[in-house]
């Protein structure tokens, strides 16, 4: 998108009606500038890079000031007509969901606690693969936790059991072939690190665990969990928005 360009032509456009008005108003080619700072502070969002920008065009710092007025004027004008720049609204139109400060904020504000799946089916280390494997046939689960009685000693997925099913017909037990360095997350934890844990060690799960002591089981959270926990927190305060102005409406009409 020109958009620098788009507000040098209104900016000019403008300098011309004033000129025309008043002809001792400032030259057209200054209303260029202002216009150009202004229409770029407007659809990126960026006042003070719009400022940077055309100074280092002009050297001049007589304009300044009515560079700094007239961006944040359009810098909070174009806040009360749409929410986020321009790109990001084309983003939204194709699909993507660009993250923004409050979708960190609130990433940071959410508990493991509240996403994780407490529910959990587990298997036990003395099973052999065979039994494991008809446990897990036609499940859409990837992996499982592997217990020893009630304690947590690794993780297995589906394809580790079938390839030693096929490998070891079967005979091997779950605790031979399981993944013994856990990466472990805590319940009063943030979903932000718990996005941060999965997509740096490259893992579909995360095994949650007490502080007190890592092999106590609490639930499984995966990034799934954590999205549909996000998408719940955020059209409940969406629903909350909408009382909140139906309130305020019914507040001036009384």
């Amino acid at each position: 998108m020109p958009t620098l360009f788009l507000g040098a032509m209104i900016g000019t456009l403008t300098g011309l009606l004033a000129q025309a008005i008043h002809p001792g108003a400032n030259p057209a080619g200054a209303f260029a500038l202002v216009g150009m700072g202004a229409f770029f502070a407007a659809v990126i969002r960026a006042p003070f890079t719009s400022i940077l920008i055309i100074f280092e065009l002009t050297q001049d710092y007589k304009i300044i000031l009515p560079l700094m007025i007239a961006n944040i004027t359009a810098f909070m004008f174009s806040r009360r007509l749409m929410s986020g720049s321009v790109y990001e609204q084309i983003s939204e139109q194709d699909g993507i969901h660009l993250p923004t400060k409050d979708d960190f904020e609130t990433l940071e504000k959410l508990t493991v606690e509240e996403a994780m799946v407490r529910d959990v089916k587990t298997l036990q280390s003395n099973s052999t693969v065979k039994e494991a494997m008809t446990l897990v046939n036609h499940s859409e689960i990837s992996g499982y936790p592997v217990m020893e009685g009630n304690r947590l000693v690794g993780v297995v997925s589906t394809n580790q059991i079938g390839k030693a099913c096929a490998e070891y017909k079967g005979q091997c037990l779950l605790s031979d072939i399981c993944t013994k360095n856990l990466i472990v997350i805590y319940p009063d934890q943030s979903l932000m690190v718990a996005f941060h844990l999965l997509n740096i060690h490259k893992i579909s799960r995360l095994m949650v665990t007490s502080r007190l002591n890592d092999q106590i089981l609490l639930g499984v959270l995966t990034a799934e969990d954590i999205v549909n926990r996000f998408g719940f927190h955020i059209k409940e305060e969406s629903k909350a928005d909408v009382i909140d102005q139906h309130l305020e409406k019914m507040e001036k009409s009384g």
